[in-house]
């Protein structure tokens, strides 16, 4: 088992393109893992800091001080960022893993473009298709200003009854005096 063990270790190091990290280049999966997470140690602020290159990506490391973990950001046109953790071997997996779901990520924005172009034509045909019920609006639109007018009569010749206060005076405050027993 062993055997295996280490002969996949060897064909996964004869894949790795290489990474630079702090400059100088490491061939091997596992050192640069080590050299990763070494750098993440020697940072002296949270803000990111260049810390070398990966397949032609600057390597960008930062700290999260809310979540208090280390990430690695990946810059190219865009960024990609990737959470690190305590293993080494794993960090470059996930590094690698996200490079490797780029295919997939531009598939799937290329389809949700597709959506939203075909909903914006939609949308631009529903506004400028004219609106069925129009005559009908301007039917109750008219008959509705009618009765805000018959409204606003009614309401003047109230305004003249209602200036006289059909309220009772309220009764003084009582005051109590401060009395010790």
């Amino acid at each position: 088992m062993r055997a295996q063990a280490s002969e996949k270790d060897s064909s996964d190091d004869s894949r790795f393109p290489g990474m630079t990290i702090k400059d100088y280049t490491y061939s091997e999966r596992a050192t640069a893992g080590v050299a990763l997470l070494e750098a993440c140690k020697g940072m002296t602020s949270p803000d990111p800091q260049e810390a070398g290159s990966y397949m032609g990506f600057s390597l960008w490391l930062s700290f999260d001080s809310f979540a208090k973990e280390y990430k690695v950001t990946l810059r190219g046109a865009l960024g990609h960022t990737i959470t690190l953790g305590p293993d080494a071997g794993g960090n470059i997996t996930r590094i690698i893993n996200t490079l490797s779901d780029l295919p997939n990520k531009l598939a799937y924005c290329r389809d949700q473009l597709a959506t939203h172009k075909q909903q914006m034509v939609t949308a631009k045909e529903q506004i400028e298709a004219p609106f069925k019920q129009e005559q009908e609006l301007q039917t109750k639109s008219a008959r509705l200003a009618e009765l805000n007018v018959l409204l606003n009569m009614d309401k003047r010749e109230n305004e003249a009854v209602d200036s006289v206060s059909d309220e009772e005076p309220e009764a003084p405050e009582r005051r109590v005096a401060d009395r010790e027993r």
